[in-house]
């Protein structure tokens, strides 16, 4: 540990700090020269560079050095903290830097990355022609140049038809590709019924609402009636989930396939928590049918 002796900024006496960039010799003289600088009234010390000795009273107060000086010493540290390499991209020795230098350029350290990437393809499907193809980068959304240049001169077109997990209606185009919902309102209706079976102690599935509609061929299972897969708010013959077996019914066995139907929205509240003989019948036929 070195001592540093040097005169105080403030009272100008001869003080010994185990600091390199102390300027006072204590708190109290610290306080005045802040206040003095502060009213600009701070009395300019005569300082000396640590390397060739001139005058750097016109430099910072932690200055030590003068400008030559310094780009000196940070060139000496530099080449102190240089390590020989070898890049693992190109096999050349170059001079390392830092500990966690790894490439001699940022050129060797993208080609590298990319290798990576191409070890890891992924299959995605086009925009445009909806075809699946195989990349390995992450955001290409295009299969071919053909397709890329058609996507850049119409970027509002989207040829891939998606549907929503919950309703089976399309996706808006507008959302992101990996969305599997059409509305905040059917993402929180999977994890309401979930909630609900949760509470009950009941065995609960992580059924798709798609399925179960495409299943009873959209068709109400209470008035027989076809269902629109277009309508959606609180239309009240829009598509919904019926427990044909109410969780309040002591045989409730649960948010399972065969427990599930399409319903009317307003067929399903008509209902309410009772399960007739029709309902205890289609929930053995589906439960004797295979998934």
């Amino acid at each position: 540990m070195t001592n540093h002796t040097r005169a105080c900024a403030a009272c100008g006496s001869a003080f010994t700090s185990i600091r390199s960039d102390a300027v006072t010799c204590s708190p109290k003289c610290g306080t005045r020269l802040r206040k003095a600088r502060k009213m600009g009234t701070a009395v300019q010390t005569s300082r000396a560079c640590l390397g060739c000795g001139t005058d750097i009273s016109d430099r910072h107060g932690n200055a030590r050095y003068c400008r030559e000086c310094y780009k000196a010493q940070e060139e000496q540290h530099r080449a102190n903290r240089a390590r020989p390499a070898v890049c693992p991209q190109c096999g050349v020795t170059f001079s390392a830097r830092t500990g966690r230098e790894e490439y001699c350029t940022l050129r060797c350290s993208g080609l590298a990355a990319r290798a990576r990437q191409l070890g890891r393809p992924w299959t995605a499907v086009c925009v445009v022609c909806a075809s699946a193809f195989s990349t390995a980068d992450t955001r290409m959304i295009t299969c071919s140049v053909r397709c890329r240049i058609y996507h850049r001169r119409h970027p509002d077109y989207v040829d891939v038809e998606r549907q929503c997990e919950v309703c089976a209606r399309g996706i808006p185009r507008d959302t992101h590709r990996a969305a599997i919902y059409c509305s905040e309102r059917c993402r929180r209706l999977i994890g309401k019924h979930l909630r609900r079976n949760r509470a009950a102690q009941a065995p609960a599935e992580p059924v798709r609402l798609r399925d179960v509609f495409e299943r009873d061929g959209w068709i109400c299972h209470i008035c027989s009636l076809p269902v629109d897969r277009n309508l959606n708010g609180h239309h009240p013959m829009m598509a919904s989930l019926d427990h044909i077996i109410p969780i309040s019914d002591p045989d409730y066995p649960g948010h399972v396939w065969a427990n599930l139907a399409l319903a009317h929205l307003i067929c399903n509240t008509s209902k309410c928590n009772r399960a007739t003989q029709k309902d205890r019948d289609l929930y053995a036929r589906l439960r004797a049918m295979k998934r």
